[in-house]
């Protein structure tokens, strides 16, 4: 059988030092995700309304002021002139204040937690990682899946496979 790769004591030491960062990561997002269910049942009425925005909706050309949007269980519910605030919600008076859609950001490559909050205060709220080692991209995905909110929604290549780079 004819060997496709060379393989040497660096390359088996890179290999077990893959292996443990990638369990070290699943083991990461495993423990999130419980943390984050058992969070998500404590506040599964959440109700937050933010009033008097400057609302740009990404769809009509025009403006929207003094708008109020009302934001039910992390998902905007209505927005609107005339929508009232539901009893017992959050009040938010963000006047002078502006609403947009959030980015996204087509071509990135996720390094660390830093990276993914540095795009979300850049306005990015979804990115496209595509590839990064030990799979960084999916376990920051599955981060944001169990609730985690100061990264964005990351859309996950995995991890890249390349030319004469060595296949697990």
């Amino acid at each position: 059988m004819k060997r496709l790769f060379r393989v040497s004591a660096s390359d088996s030491i890179l290999a077990t030092d893959m292996r443990k960062r990638f369990v070290q990561l699943l083991l990461l997002t495993l423990f999130v995700t419980l943390i984050g269910s058992t969070a998500d049942a404590q506040n599964s009425a959440t109700v937050l309304v933010l009033v008097h925005a400057n609302l740009i909706d990404g769809v009509s050309p025009d403006v929207l002021h003094d708008a109020t949007v009302v934001v039910r269980d992390g998902r905007i519910e209505s927005v609107g002139g005339n929508v009232s605030a539901p009893t017992g919600a959050q009040v938010i008076d963000i006047k002078g204040r502006w609403l947009l859609p959030g980015f996204v950001d087509a071509h990135v490559h996720l390094r660390d937690l830093a990276a993914a909050r540095h795009a979300v205060q850049s306005g990015a709220t979804t990115v496209r990682a595509l590839g990064s080692s030990c799979f960084t991209d999916v376990g920051m995905r599955e981060l944001h899946r169990a609730g985690l909110t100061d990264i964005p929604e990351v859309v996950a290549a995995g991890y890249q496979i390349r030319p004469g780079q060595l296949v697990l």
